[in-house]
């Protein structure tokens, strides 16, 4: 992207819009220091959406991982409805 005639060469940056900061920064976090001290489910969930889209595959199994390890009783439906949303 930046060695070839792509505009984000001229800008020396990145646009990512469909990501809110707080996941971005997650994203960042493991794939620099493959750390996921502190997450959350809520955030587990749109990341895990995000590293699909962006093909982050560890990072999505562990996502995974998460939430199977930390649903209980009141998140299986929700994570029901995510799978079969997803």
């Amino acid at each position: 992207m930046f060695a070839d005639d792509f505009k984000e060469n001229s800008k020396l940056g990145v646009d990512i819009t469909d990501l809110n900061t707080n996941t971005v920064c997650w994203i960042f976090m493991f794939v620099y220091m493959d750390r996921l001290d502190g997450l959350q489910w809520d955030t587990a969930l749109v990341m895990y959406l995000a590293v699909g889209k962006y093909e982050i595959v560890t990072l999505k199994d562990k996502c995974c991982f998460f939430l199977k390890k930390n649903m209980h009783n009141n998140k299986i439906c929700e994570l029901m409805l995510f799978a079969d949303l997803h």
